[in-house]
């Protein structure tokens, strides 16, 4: 291949290298900090820019400085264009460590002494190189998305260029995305048509065809609460007794619910159908202890 000839990487090939490289650096740093949890004091945490500069040294050392690629690309296949010179590998080396380093060792100190006649002018000039960093990040991800070219500000700046490290190209599957975008499509279907199901009338009628022989003879007698009534939907002792116009009691929320939800709502335990509930007269026994005062 030779260097005049135009490489096409796939844009999403060369973000995915830049994000597998920034997930390693934090698994090994999670593995450091997980150390420092059961290491008595705060020795590590003290010392945590050096720690945090050491391990990407160390990655360094053993991707870019030897295989002239980062982790990254190697999983991607990628690597950077030719053959490395030692001075862009040291480069990249300070760039990506020293900043970040000095950011971290000394930003907590500059910004609580940045009210100091001393600092004020020194903090000032700090906040505008950052302010430049950013922008300049951002001008070089809007150049990247236009060419295609430079993934990261540190390779435009060094003109490290990642180019496919053999012929065989990274091919990207969409068989995943399909199947996502089918349950997706299924679920806010079903969420979409299961509302129009009125689920209280269906539970009633697929009850209705079990418990057709256990249905008891209404009567149309006036009901009377007496101790040790209970609710025919709840089983429990009914509050705000009511009832529908047969003999069974019912809870005032069980039966205004059925009945908001199922207006052909059937007594469970003799099947009599009514719209209305009302109040059930408490009948006082002296002899027995009343249910309700």
């Amino acid at each position: 291949m030779s260097s005049g000839d135009e490489v096409y990487i796939p844009r999403v090939t060369q973000l995915d290298s830049v994000e597998f490289d920034k997930e390693i650096a934090q698994v090994l740093k999670t593995q450091v900090t997980n150390i420092s949890k059961v290491t008595p004091g705060s020795f590590l945490d003290i010392l945590e820019p050096e720690i945090t500069a050491l391990l990407k040294f160390y990655i360094w050392k053993i991707s870019v400085h030897r295989m002239h690629s980062t982790f990254g690309q190697h999983l991607l296949n990628l690597k950077y264009e030719g053959t490395l010179p030692r001075c862009k590998s040291y480069a990249w080396c300070i760039l990506s460590i020293i900043p970040s380093y000095l950011k971290d060792r000394l930003g907590p100190k500059l910004s609580s002494h940045k009210t100091d006649a001393g600092f004020h002018m020194f903090y000032k000039i700090v906040q505008q190189l950052h302010i430049f960093v950013r922008v300049a990040t951002l001008y070089n991800l809007l150049m990247f998305l236009r060419d295609g070219k430079y993934p990261t500000l540190l390779e435009r700046v060094l003109r490290m260029r990642p180019v496919p490290a053999s012929e065989q190209q990274r091919i990207v599957g969409y068989s995943f995305m399909t199947r996502e975008l089918i349950w997706h499509t299924l679920i806010e279907l079903l969420g979409n048509m299961i509302p129009l199901f009125n689920y209280y009338s269906l539970q009633r009628k697929v009850l209705s065809l079990f418990s057709k022989s256990e249905k008891k003879s209404c009567n149309r007698e006036p009901v009377k609460l007496s101790f040790g009534d209970k609710c025919v939907v709840c089983k429990d002792t009914p509050i705000l007794p009511h009832h529908m116009g047969c003999s069974h009691v019912y809870c005032f929320y069980c039966i205004q619910g059925n009945l908001l939800a199922d207006i052909n709502f059937q007594c469970p335990a003799c099947g009599f159908s009514s719209e209305n509930s009302q109040a059930v007269a408490i009948a006082v026994n002296t002899n027995q202890s009343t249910l309700l005062p």
